[in-house]
């Protein structure tokens, strides 16, 4: 009886962990799609990405990849995944580790032709490495390659990744406060118009 009801409840577990109803996705190129669904403190991403080699997904404040917030991540040949946290230095040089490793995975495999890695992270993470994911219109980087490292130390390898970057809401924008104190009134009331033309 305790092997039964143990096995129902890792299967509970198990469940809980691969069964998850995504509130957003995004194709960010052909061979590149991401998942994400915002909680209260935290956001979950799923990417699923047509290679066998190591993939990447990140944050910047602009179109450039200078100071962007990155995770890699990849499944070895022996179906270890891993996944680091990174930021970009200087654009034209691979995404360095950082000291703090603010990821948590939770579920990682590649079948024949695809890497699926999901985790979460913090909105706020509180590390100065890391950028702040807010309401705001984020530039979003992605970066993948047909090999993985060949250590778990995460070097890269050199030449041949496939980048790429787009804004993207990550989490969807709350009715803006009104501004009210002494010396401001509150602002008037939202008005839309709708012109509508009957040829079209």
């Amino acid at each position: 009886m305790k092997t039964a009801v143990g096995t129902f409840l890792l299967l509970l577990v198990i469940n809980g962990v691969v069964s998850v109803e995504w509130k957003h996705s995004a194709v960010l190129d052909n061979n590149f799609l991401v998942l994400w669904t915002p909680d209260e403190k935290d956001v979950t991403f799923e990417i699923q990405v047509k290679t066998l080699g190591y993939v990447g997904l990140g944050f910047t404040k602009d179109d450039g990849r200078a100071g962007a917030d990155m995770v890699i991540g990849w499944v070895d040949n022996n179906g270890q995944v891993h996944l680091q946290d990174r930021h970009v230095k200087d654009a034209s040089r691979d995404p360095q580790m950082d000291s703090s490793q603010d990821y948590r995975l939770l579920l990682g495999y590649e079948n024949k032709t695809h890497t699926v890695l999901r985790f979460s992270r913090r909105y706020d993470t509180c590390d100065p490495r890391d950028l702040k994911i807010t309401n705001d219109t984020m530039q979003v980087v992605w970066q993948y390659h047909v090999e993985e490292p060949v250590s778990a130390a995460g070097i890269l390898p050199d030449h041949g990744a496939v980048r790429g970057s787009r804004p993207l809401y990550l989490v969807q924008r709350d009715a803006q406060p009104r501004r009210s104190s002494r010396n401001q009134e509150t602002d008037p009331p939202l008005k839309i118009w709708d012109i509508l033309n009957k040829q079209m």
